[in-house]
């Protein structure tokens, strides 16, 4: 899940929101970029002050996925599926840089030129925001139910769903009315911390565990499970249910997030003000670039300095993306080697009335007094998280409607609150109802999770190769790494969310 980004982007004496370099008769400009990204700069202080909306995107992924998803996974099959959550941290990485790196170089978001793919006006914009929008109450749900379970717990109150449902609304509405009261930033700022302490702690226990390092790279190599384990069907019937296919699918679509975040987070990263975005002029430049005509490409100076401007500017996507991702692959890893080595032999699967509990007895290890540390570090991780929805989802259905609307275009410069209460009303109400039915937390983000977390994220990166090659000269589009990157990625996450798509319909088992 996304959240909100206010923070200003880096300044410095070269770098004021006011320096732009003007529009030249051979197209649209870049401003000049800060020192430190310059080609040839060092200063990695300053540089790592760019990991910014990515650090947020980093924490609420964590959060859901590291404390619950991966430890199940790893619970259920042991170290045989660490590939899946690598290579969905890895792919989804690639497909979000070439999100941001278009808006970068264009100051257009990409929904806004999907809208042009040949066909009838807007479908694949509508297509994608409409997978988007149709996930946001599953995760709304889904995480309410999980937050009340947690609370449930650590107050010591009866562990059941009507419970879980009853603490769930409450939090949901407290969520959703921090969003209008505003000051945020400091809970936003405390759950990156305790995020990061549950990340690097569980990683030092998954070292300590000592996995069987041929193990581990053997669970590298991408290889479906033909079934569960005998102790799977004796003590877990609800897991047995699920297809393998689903249950693995549905993990890769919460690790790093889906197309419901990602849309949200490109439209957001525009506060950083990265690239033609940094112009005194930049709405106006946006404007221009969204009434171009199908397949027009985008008129930018092509001179050799303005090319080095650019090129400039996209090393602050690229450390923003780079970190985030590799934090999400590789503590999400741990998490699910940690589960391998003490939740699968112990037999203990994450599920039902359990999604917390068989984790705690990590930190119980240490010192049994440090489980409360786990409590109120899964709380805070789960209730950011769904905070940030709020957010996110706002900015994404906003990205989706804009090309077509001058309504939701005003929307996003002068009445922020009112887009937001459509958001809760939409996805609170809908999230509800879908908590207080007899699906379980993780039953009910299992469609949103393949869907947008997988499928879509797989028609993303085709789509992103068309906007590229008409949008962008020659001199900007991608290099053959990104472009072969995209295609992999595409591949792989259409190909997993085709079959597990079929699969959950019930229309062939594979």
């Amino acid at each position: 899940m996304c959240a909100k980004v206010e923070h200003e982007p880096p300044q410095t004496e070269h770098s004021t929101i006011e320096e732009t370099v003007l529009p030249s008769e051979d197209g649209i400009s870049f401003p000049e970029p800060p020192t430190e990204l310059k080609s040839g700069s060092r200063n990695w202080k300053k540089l790592l002050a760019y990991f910014g909306p990515g650090a947020i995107v980093a924490s609420v992924t964590l959060g859901s996925g590291e404390t619950l998803f991966a430890p199940r996974g790893g619970a259920i099959f042991g170290l045989s599926i660490i590939w899946a959550l690598v290579w969905a941290g890895l792919v989804k990485g690639i497909m979000t840089y070439s999100g941001v790196r278009y808006y970068t170089l264009t100051g257009e978001h990409v929904m806004s030129r999907w809208a042009k793919l040949p066909g009838p006006r807007g479908w694949f914009t509508l297509l994608m925001g409409g997978i988007a929008i149709v996930a946001f109450p599953s995760w709304v749900g889904g995480l309410a139910k999980m937050l009340g379970q947690i609370t449930a717990w650590a107050l010591g109150l009866p562990m059941n769903d009507t419970m879980f449902a009853s603490v769930g609304t409450i939090l949901m509405v407290t969520t959703a009315g921090l969003v209008f009261v505003g000051g945020y930033e400091y809970v936003e700022r405390a759950q990156i911390v305790i995020v990061a302490f549950l990340s690097a702690t569980i990683a030092v226990l998954a070292i300590a565990a000592q996995p069987s390092l041929f193990g581990v790279l053997g669970g590298l190599v991408p290889s479906m499970p033909s079934d569960y384990a005998p102790f799977v069907y004796n003590k877990y019937p609800t897991v047995a249910e699920r297809s393998v296919w689903i249950e693995v699918v549905t993990y890769m679509g919460a690790v790093g997030g889906g197309i419901y975040d990602y849309i949200g987070y490109v439209g957001y990263s525009k506060k950083r003000r990265w690239g033609i975005l940094r112009r005194s002029d930049s709405e106006e430049v946006s404007d221009v670039v969204r009434e171009l005509a199908p397949g027009k490409e985008v008129p930018l100076d092509v001179s050799e300095s303005n090319l080095q401007r650019a090129k400039s500017w996209l090393k602050a996507p690229q450390i923003d993306v780079l970190i985030s991702f590799t934090a999400i692959t590789f503590f999400t890893a741990a998490a699910m080697v940690l589960g391998a080595q003490s939740l699968h032999e112990a037999q203990l699967i994450p599920s039902d009335l359990d999604l917390y509990t068989f984790q705690a007895q990590w930190f119980a290890a240490i010192h049994p007094g440090l489980t409360i540390l786990w409590k109120i570090g899964v709380f805070f991780a789960l209730f950011g998280t769904l905070y940030a929805t709020w957010e996110g989802y706002t900015w994404t259905w906003l990205e989706t409607v804009k090309p077509f609307s001058k309504a939701a275009r005003s929307l996003e410069r002068q009445r922020m609150g009112t887009a937001r209460l459509i958001t809760i009303v939409y996805a609170g109400g809908l999230g509800l109802v879908l908590m207080w039915s007899d699906l379980s937390a993780v039953a009910i983000v299992t469609p949103a999770s393949i869907l947008g977390g997988v499928f879509g994220c797989g028609l993303w990166c085709w789509a992103m190769l068309w906007a590229e090659r008409t949008a962008l000269p020659e001199e900007l589009r991608s290099g053959w790494m990104l472009t072969v990157g995209l295609i992999i990625a595409g591949a792989f996450l259409t190909g997993a969310g085709i079959i597990s798509i079929v699969e959950y319909l019930g229309l062939a088992s594979f």
